[in-house]
């Protein structure tokens, strides 16, 4: 794709045969993977998981990937060539090793037949204690007795359980075991770790996490840095706020240190809430601990002076025991991240250097691409995007290599922003970088796009998405639909999605929401009703996305008794997850003024504050309409009541207050001075341009008739 796309309006015939030829030269063809080589491990979705990956034990199995905290914080490694340093990820000599493994098991390696995955006996008894739950707890303690697991064999069970999605037997089993004392099971902080890991993991658990935390607690085991990061991110998982600052209180009250994996749960914890200004402070607050523990490393930094013969046999007796604590430091790194050392690895870890505990503590502390892209992903949704690519630029300048992740943070950054000149720029930069972009960074672009009334070069952006080999999905399409339907081309919308159902991509309800608005756009009421009914005969259920475009489509068609009609229909809707929300009532009392129906409009407005609802500014204005169109003067002074005990932005309130000003001029008396001001002030600036257009209009219309009058 170029940084500098087209600038010409495309017609319809031009959109349709660019997607139809599009789509004929993708059909038949297979979107293939790159084969996997020494440097390119398959994803985990292809690959077995083996027993005992999930944290650091004992097993010699390969450690497919980092897991423990940085499973569940959700971390990622950086890419290669990024500021971190080497010791404190894998190596490429251990991914040819582990993809060496996974061809033995596959049998495609050198070596014959297909080889059994390791701990085949722990895999056939995790499947027996799943297939014999109806069978009772006894069933289960019979098993685990006969077994005669050490403690390194319950951990890879534990494993394994995980590995068939059976937290709840997992659980279920250690309790069965420490309920009997038995010394493998009780006592290990590895093996509760492990269980608050499977339930933060799994949807709606993270409070079953929390649990098996306190578990730990009441039994007399020592949390470490491990535990309290799965208990952090399991807090911030289930939004218990007060309970996360509590665990960071232990934590510090315990001597436990915060590492990188800390400030990942407490980052993600607040993408969860939407607490854009705490992840800014604890961002802040990593950087200044790795600043001084950088300090830290460099005032302990040995001098270079040149050394005499006794200084060098020093240094030649200390080696032996630098080697020995190095081997230490290394399995501590590795309990840390969660990932277990192989065999083959140890001989190439002792001949480098081993790094002073200072060095440790700033690599552990230092941001990396994915505290860097949690905090753009907490500033964007926020709604803050100018300082979400304040974090991208500060992470370009500190070294840090962004991956396709961040890059597509900042170009959804950048449609939040409405700036799709620098979400394309962002784009091309990724390219640049040898960042491949994924479907995710094209729909990013084609929203950016679509947001700031770009359609052809929405279109431009999945074209070269399909030259690339990569097929459009739903969101493609519905975000394409979307565009063409803002710009009021509501045919070529009608033609995308035609094409989309022959590309073989199912439509859903996004679909029918994108529809129903490119209808509005073009005042078609009834074809917005008549894609809302098709899409119900064809078992897509509505929204209340979908609800409320319709709605608003009607009563911007003036038909506010059949939004009427739709929104009891949708108060009928059985669906647990449709209701009327702020925007249904103000798309409804919207219609209802337009119709001028004031007495109606007044009514939905009390429905909607009897259920809970708060007006906003939209809704004031178009109940102060129906006020004036309905002589309701002194329920419009009960209205600014209202709006002042609301607590509504200055922007809401002039709005408001402005046309006050224009319909109710007595009411002035009842605003605040400040806010008068401002309403008077929006209302001069009006009244100055439409004098300005007058006058412009004016000497437009005197100098066309000196042009008449001239010979």
């Amino acid at each position: 794709m170029q940084a500098n796309p087209p600038k010409t309006r495309m017609s319809l015939q031009t959109t349709c045969l660019s997607m139809e030829s599009s789509v004929q030269a993708t059909e038949g063809c297979s979107a293939t993977k790159p084969a996997a080589t020494a440097d390119h491990v398959q994803p985990l979705a292809a690959r077995p998981r083996w027993a005992g990956e999930q944290l650091g034990t004992s097993s010699g199995a390969p450690s497919i990937r980092t897991a423990g905290a940085a499973v569940v914080a959700g971390t990622r490694q950086p890419p290669r060539g990024g500021s971190q340093p080497s010791f404190l990820y894998k190596t490429r000599q251990r991914r040819r090793q582990e993809q060496q493994q996974y061809q033995h098991w596959q049998g495609q390696g050198p070596g014959g037949p297909g080889l059994q995955p390791p701990d085949a006996r722990l895999a056939r008894l995790a499947r027996e204690l799943v297939a014999g739950i109806p069978q009772g707890g006894e069933h289960m303690r019979q098993l685990l007795l006969e077994a005669q697991l050490s403690n390194a064999e319950a951990r890879q069970l534990l494993s394994c359980l995980g590995r068939f999605d059976a937290a709840d037997v997992a659980l279920a089993a250690f309790r069965c075991m420490c309920e009997q004392g038995h010394p493998a099971w009780t006592g290990d902080p590895v093996l509760y770790t492990k269980l608050m890991q499977m339930f933060s993991q799994r949807s709606g658990s993270a409070a079953v996490a929390l649990e098996v935390f306190e578990e730990m607690q009441r039994d007399g085991v020592a949390p470490d840095l491990v535990a309290y990061n799965c208990a952090l991110t399991a807090a911030g998982k289930a939004n218990k706020w007060s309970r996360l600052h509590s665990l960071l209180a232990c934590m510090e009250a315990a001597g436990v240190e915060r590492d990188a994996f800390t400030y990942t749960s407490l980052l993600h914890a607040c993408q969860h809430s939407g607490r854009w200004q705490q992840a800014v402070d604890w961002f802040a607050e990593m950087e200044a601990a790795a600043a001084a523990a950088r300090a830290a490393t460099a005032a302990a930094a040995p001098e270079v002076t040149a050394a005499d013969d006794s200084v060098a046999a020093a240094e030649i007796t200390a080696a032996a025991q630098q080697q020995q604590a190095q081997g230490q430091l290394q399995e501590r790194l590795r309990h840390q991240l969660h990932e277990r050392p192989l065999e083959e690895d140890r001989g190439s870890e002792a001949c480098q250097e081993a790094p002073s505990p200072a060095a440790v503590a700033a690599a552990r502390l230092a941001p990396n691409v994915v505290h860097y892209t949690t905090l753009m992903s907490v500033l964007q949704r926020a709604g803050r995007w100018e300082q979400a690519m304040e974090a991208f630029e500060k992470m370009e300048a500190a070294g840090v290599v962004a991956d396709v992740q961040a890059y597509n943070v900042a170009i959804t950054a950048c449609a939040k922003g409405l700036d799709w000149e620098k979400a394309w720029a962002v784009f091309a930069a990724m390219r640049r970088a040898g960042v491949e972009p994924s479907i995710i960074s094209y729909n990013a672009l084609v929203s950016a796009c679509e947001r700031c009334g770009q359609a052809d070069r929405a279109l431009e952006v999945v074209r070269n998405m399909r030259r690339k080999g990569l097929t459009p999905n739903a969101v493609s399409y519905n975000t394409l639909i979307s565009a063409f339907g803002k710009a009021g081309r509501y045919q070529e919308a009608v033609r995308l999605h035609q094409l989309m159902g022959e590309a073989g991509v199912p439509d859903d309800v996004f679909t029918l929401s994108s529809l129903i608005r490119a209808s509005e756009k073009g005042g078609r009421w009834r074809q917005a009703k008549l894609h809302f009914d098709d899409f119900q005969q064809r078992g897509v259920a509505p929204n209340t996305v979908a609800y409320n475009a319709l709605i608003s489509a009607l009563g911007s068609s003036g038909r506010w008794q059949m939004a009427l009609e739709v929104f009891q229909a949708m108060r009928e809707d059985p669906h647990p997850s449709v209701a009327p929300d702020i925007v249904t009532y103000g798309s409804l009392i919207a219609a209802l003024e337009r119709g001028g129906q004031w007495h109606r409009a007044l009514e939905v407005y009390d429905q909607m504050q009897a259920e809970g609802w708060k007006a906003n500014g939209y809704i004031i204005t178009s109940l102060l309409n129906a006020c004036e169109k309905g002589g309701q003067w002194e329920k419009a002074r009960e209205l600014f009541g209202v709006m002042q005990n609301l607590g509504m932005d200055m922007d809401s309130m002039t709005m408001v207050a402005r046309k006050a000003v224009y319909a109710f001029p007595w009411l002035i008396s009842t605003l605040p001075a400040p806010l008068v001001k401002a309403a008077q002030a929006a209302v001069e600036s009006g009244r100055a341009a439409r004098r300005w257009i007058s006058k412009a209009n004016s000497d437009l219309l005197a100098k066309a008739e000196e042009n008449v009058k001239r010979p």
